[in-house]
């Protein structure tokens, strides 16, 4: 039942292609990526009340210059919304395999490429914290992980990989950080 909240695509794990393993090497969790922008739940919660909303301002007042307001507030929240990075429907979703060595990704589908990253060249791990993300989060039960890289950007700066969204990204990322081992005392996120 959870999987029919996300795309429409049938991903399941009966029909997921032999991840790549290397000898000795076991997977220790795995995670489906999803695209939010195909939900239904999502097109409910941020369309149906907008059209719903502009219908009766008409209805009601029959003023242009409140229904062309209202419209104008309905366009602007669903701008905000969608230029949240995990809403923007993606053509594929990705794979995640957690392995006690490495993390596997890989776009969803029949002959994965597979993109293997070191669990040694991970620090840490954040969760996608704005307020479209929290908001993203309690809608639609999947959220974005933040890979802090150990080796420095070109400016100097942590590099960072987003994984996901995908469906509980808590458990997925306790379980990269049980392989990372404990925080230092004040670590965030």
């Amino acid at each position: 039942m959870d999987r029919d909240r996300f795309s429409p695509l049938d991903n399941s794990k009966d029909s997921a292609p032999a991840v790549p393993l290397q000898p000795g090497e076991s997977i220790l969790a795995e995670a489906d990526g999803v695209v939010l922008g195909w939900q239904a739940r999502t097109i409910l919660i941020w369309w149906l009340p907008g059209i719903v909303f502009i219908a009766l301002a008409w209805l009601e007042t029959r003023s242009v210059v409140v229904t062309a307001g209202l419209v104008v507030f309905c366009i602007g929240l669903f701008l905000f919304y969608a230029s949240d990075r995990e809403v923007r429907p993606r053509s594929r979703r990705r794979r995640y395999v957690l392995t006690d060595q490495r993390l596997l990704i890989a776009a969803a589908g029949e002959a994965p490429d597979w993109r293997p990253l070191d669990l040694a060249d991970v620090a840490s791990t954040l969760m996608e914290e704005g307020i479209a993300d929290r908001a993203v989060r309690r809608l639609s039960g999947a959220a974005t992980i933040v890979l802090i890289l150990r080796a420095p950007g070109p400016k100097g700066e942590p590099r960072r990989l987003r994984i996901g969204p995908m469906r509980d990204p808590e458990r997925f990322r306790g379980s990269i950080d049980v392989r990372l081992g404990p925080r230092p005392a004040g670590a965030l996120g």
